[in-house]
């Protein structure tokens, strides 16, 4: 099934906003290349968003981050994480959710020296989404909850001001 032409078979299709490269598996060098293939699609959209292929999205996730994002402090921020893998065609959800939904996803704050000198990027399960600023008790009248801080990120999933894509080009 070629989901593009499946895409664009439906009459609420915004098939204008579609770039596609293709190419056999036997043509690839694996997935850095298809990512840096993928950043050179960017013709000045505001934002640059990868994603790994096998990523389900909940209903409603553009607006959560982009809601989340406006909170970052800084007009850089990139958001990161390794999305869940899961089943290519999974079940519909049972009251309205899949059970992920609006769960944490993991922190890339771990990193090690792997074979061959590269660096292998961990993750921690299990923070808060959201830190808490400004010295006051969650839930108060006045609090700022401000997406989490990490020192490195997973190829899994970006998000970021499309700056980004300009200054730290793939390589």
């Amino acid at each position: 099934v070629d989901c593009v032409q499946a895409y664009c078979a439906r009459s609420n299709a915004k098939c204008d906003t579609i770039r596609v490269v293709r190419f056999n598996e036997s043509e690839t060098f694996g997935p850095v290349f298809g990512r840096y293939l993928g950043s050179q699609l960017w013709q000045g959209e505001t934002y640059y968003m990868q994603v790994d292929a096998h990523t389900t999205f909940a209903k409603g996730w553009d607006d959560v981050l982009r809601e989340d994002y406006a909170l970052a402090p800084s007009k850089k921020a990139v958001f990161s994480h390794y999305p869940p893998s899961g089943p290519q065609k999974p079940e519909l959800p049972k009251k309205d959710r899949h059970p992920w939904e609006l769960s944490v996803g993991p922190c890339m704050c771990d990193a090690e020296f792997a074979e061959y000198g590269i660096i292998r990027v961990g993750a921690m399960r299990k923070y808060p989404m959201k830190e808490t600023v400004n010295n006051c008790k969650a839930g108060s009248e006045g609090c700022l909850h401000i997406p989490r801080y990490a020192p490195f990120i997973g190829a899994g999933f970006v998000f970021a001001h499309a700056s980004f894509v300009k200054e730290v080009p793939f390589d």
